[in-house]
């Protein structure tokens, strides 16, 4: 198809990330990945509602809305180390500090990182950065920055009543209770997720270290 020669699309979307940099991208041809990145504990919870009904989803498991949280991040439902998971090509087996090390040299030479809590300001740095709607009558009028927050405020219909988790004091009730630093439910996930919540820390990093060396950012 020679998709990236032909430059005939801005964007590439798979779940199969080294897959798709093998057979499309070159070194002549190269891809700048860009991605935002969620508590490994909110996207835990996020997982445990939207399988309770997503029909539409391999995935869909509504045997899940019959445990607590707690029971589900210790069931064989939850994800393991997600994200670091997806970064190395490693979706089963044992992982290592070297899986560590390389994931976090993927964000930070291969990855435009942007983060789910600050969501707003990352799909701003995202649009400056690609040059996205540039050209476009709706940029010149001003349209872009309105149409990002009407659709933010909309949210995802698929997520929308989802709890998130506690962690500043911020309590949010989920149906079994709180899930904040500490609880049962909170370590329980966080094992699962060990890799995954040091990788996220890394990501923070290269947000600001970005935001201040591309954007222009104050520290």
């Amino acid at each position: 198809l020679q998709l990236s020669q032909s430059h005939i699309a801005d964007i590439v979307i798979s779940p199969h990330m080294h897959e798709m940099a093998a057979r499309i991208f070159s070194s002549d041809h190269p891809a700048r990945m860009f991605a935002l990145f969620r508590h490994p504990v909110d996207r835990a919870i996020g997982m445990y509602y939207y399988l309770q009904k997503a029909t539409w989803d391999s995935m869909y498991n509504p045997s899940l809305a019959q445990m607590t949280m707690e029971e589900y991040a210790k069931s064989q439902f939850i994800e393991n180390n997600w994200v670091t998971r997806f970064l190395v090509h490693k979706p089963s087996g044992k992982l290592t500090h070297s899986d560590m090390l390389l994931a976090k040299k993927i964000i930070k030479f291969k990855c435009l990182v942007g983060i789910y809590d600050d969501i707003e300001a990352s799909l701003v740095r995202f649009e400056r950065y690609f040059g996205w709607g540039v050209h476009d009558r709706a940029h010149k009028h001003g349209e872009i920055p309105k149409c990002r927050k009407r659709f933010l405020d909309l949210g995802d219909r698929n997520t929308l009543g989802h709890p998130v988790s506690v962690k500043e004091g911020r309590a949010t009730e989920t149906n079994d209770g709180l899930v904040k630093v500490g609880s049962k439910a909170w370590d329980a996930i966080v094992r699962q997720n060990i890799f995954d919540m040091e990788l996220y820390e890394f990501a923070k990093q290269i947000y600001k270290i970005q935001g201040e060396q591309i954007f222009g950012v104050a520290g």
